[in-house]
């Protein structure tokens, strides 16, 4: 079965939706905007101090004044972008199932799907069911290397430590080229890796880190003890588990083609098909049309 299982080094993360997800609410006295804005006031009360005391070039504090400007400029797009983007993504309660929500921010990209609470078949042959209690967003594709890359160098700033810088793709995926390495999935990374990567992009979008140890935050993936980690009840991303990762990977709606299962009064792709093809894995043709695998990707990731 194509979806049974899934590596970490290809990483997903999804956001829970068990929580209140205000995310036009997630800026603190020490997020970015609010060090940006009051960075840019003692600025200006300096500029303030030099010109009434004549202490600088005339031109100089003209330009000062410019760039002054130019920072309230920067610091209002900030805004701006937290809160017609974060705030529009709404709690799970609020959305329809498979809603997409795509939210862009600091060079990460998140493409996101709405998966239903239920109850599903699971297993190669149909054998068994399992369950979900709540619904949740999870990411539409394995995290890229673009967004992969973009998290670790703030987190790295913000004392974070990953055991592995992780690269992108595998086999013949194009590395030297940044704009063909960008989309592909992130590979060579372990466990510890994806759920400090995980933590560092909750905090970094000002969310609540799922991942702690004695109730410390997660940084370091190179702590062994941190195998241990206990995963609270909080607003920021973690890996699915396996139910949820195949819940997404079954789930056809109210679409009963290609020989669906019916349970819980939803279909689901039979355990002997690639996620969403209309015949078996036996069908080449089928499971071309929604998936890569050894015959049709030359053994490479794809973007």
């Amino acid at each position: 079965m194509f979806f049974r299982s899934m590596a970490v080094a290809l990483l997903l993360v999804l956001l829970l939706a068990s929580g209140a997800l205000a995310f036009g609410e997630w800026k603190g006295s020490d997020d970015p905007a609010s060090s940006l804005e009051d960075l840019i006031q003692r600025l200006e009360a300096d500029l303030q101090r030099a010109g009434d005391g004549r202490s600088a070039h005339p031109d100089f504090l003209a330009a000062l004044e410019d760039y002054v400007a130019e920072l309230y400029e920067i610091l209002a797009a900030i805004e701006g972008v937290e809160e017609s983007q974060w705030g529009a993504w709404s709690a799970a309660e609020a959305a329809d199932i498979g809603s997409r929500s795509t939210q862009s921010a600091r060079g990460v990209d998140l493409h996101m799907r709405l998966a239903p609470a239920a109850v599903f078949p699971i297993g190669a042959d149909d054998d068994d069911h399992g369950s979900v209690d709540q619904n949740f967003w999870i990411a539409e594709t394995p995290v890229t290397y673009r967004s992969w890359s973009a998290v670790v160098q703030w987190a790295e700033q913000s004392g974070y430590v990953f055991a592995s810088a992780g690269q992108p793709g595998s086999g013949r995926a194009v590395r030297d080229d940044p704009e063909e390495a960008a989309p592909q999935p992130v590979t060579n990374i372990n466990w510890r890796d994806a759920v400090v990567w995980c933590n560092a992009l909750s905090e970094m979008l000002g969310l609540d880190p799922v991942y702690r140890h004695q109730g410390s935050v997660i940084r370091d993936a190179g702590n062994e003890a941190y195998d241990e980690a206990e995963q609270t009840v909080a607003n920021g991303f973690r890996l699915p588990t396996n139910e949820e990762w195949e819940l997404a990977a079954r789930y056809q709606g109210n679409d009963g083609s290609g020989g669906a299962l019916a349970s819980d009064g939803l279909y689901w792709t039979p355990g002997s098909h690639a996620s969403g093809s209309s015949a078996s894995v036996e069908n080449v043709r089928a499971t071309e049309a929604v998936a890569w695998f050894r015959q049709n990707s030359d053994g490479a990731t794809q973007p």
